[in-house]
């Protein structure tokens, strides 16, 4: 919650230029983001990070207020050596829906952002799918979906182009339901 509070209070040119209402001065900010960085720190040492909900923000959060390096060096330490790989893919699992449809991708792009993909990849082919849950192994293969485009040398997917595809996928399915 109070990284929540600080992320919103933050300066940013959409919030200057809609006459938002801060509740802090500019000058308040600092000391609190030194705060929210110390507790994330803490409960990245404890554990207790990859128990969040909102994960993915916080990492972000974190690496914003801190530097990228220190966020790389934690998740890939964390990848490598405390068993989080699939927690870390899951967390950066998106999805975009259609209908009653959904549709799972990871973009390799995003999770370089906080670690180097070739050391998930490794991690990745290691991993036992039957030890996993349902959504780590909608991550892996979402994951593993990615590798073969990169290798394939075609676009990684966004939650956009995924979208885009979608409605010619649908489109298509419409057409051929007319001329059964």
């Amino acid at each position: 919650m109070p990284v929540m509070i600080v992320d919103h209070e933050e300066r940013t040119k959409s919030r200057l230029e809609s006459a938002y209402e801060f509740l802090l001065d500019e000058d308040q900010l600092a000391p609190l983001k030194d705060t929210c960085v110390e507790k994330l720190r803490s409960a990245g040492n404890s554990g207790s990070l990859r128990m969040k909900p909102d994960a993915e923000r916080l990492l972000w959060r974190w690496r914003e207020w801190t530097t990228p390096e220190e966020v790389r060096s934690w998740v890939t330490d964390q990848c490598r050596n405390q068993g989080a790989t699939a927690w870390f893919l899951s967390t950066m699992l998106g999805a975009v829906s259609s209908g009653a449809k959904r549709y799972p991708y990871i973009t390799l792009s995003t999770l370089e952002e906080h670690v180097d993909v070739e050391l998930l990849k490794g991690e990745v082919d290691q991993l036992a799918p039957e030890q996993l849950s349902a959504r780590e192994q909608e991550a892996v293969t979402a994951f593993r979906r990615a590798w073969t485009l990169k290798l394939q040398g075609k676009p990684e997917l966004t939650g956009r182009s995924l979208f885009m595809q979608l409605d010619d996928i649908d489109d298509d399915e419409n057409e051929e339901s007319r001329n059964v």
